[in-house]
């Protein structure tokens, strides 16, 4: 059976690239727009990258090689 730590790892993976691609495409798009509305999407798109960059720098390799879930 697989060991949950990978599980988690696999699904941190998974969702911090979605994370990445999707809040990318949104934040190239709002960059033309002039409206504050779309500014403060793109604001939270890049925030959103970040995150989604944390999982994939920090949190998807510690459930690798951690022992904490174990």
């Amino acid at each position: 059976m697989i060991a949950f730590r990978y599980f988690a790892a696999v699904i941190f993976v998974v969702m911090g690239s979605l994370v990445c691609w999707f809040n990318g495409k949104v934040a190239f798009r709002m960059k033309k727009e002039v409206e504050s509305f779309h500014k403060i999407c793109m604001n939270k798109a890049i925030a959103n990258v970040l995150i989604g960059l944390a999982f994939l720098i920090w949190c998807a390799p510690s459930a690798f090689l951690g022992e904490f879930w174990e």
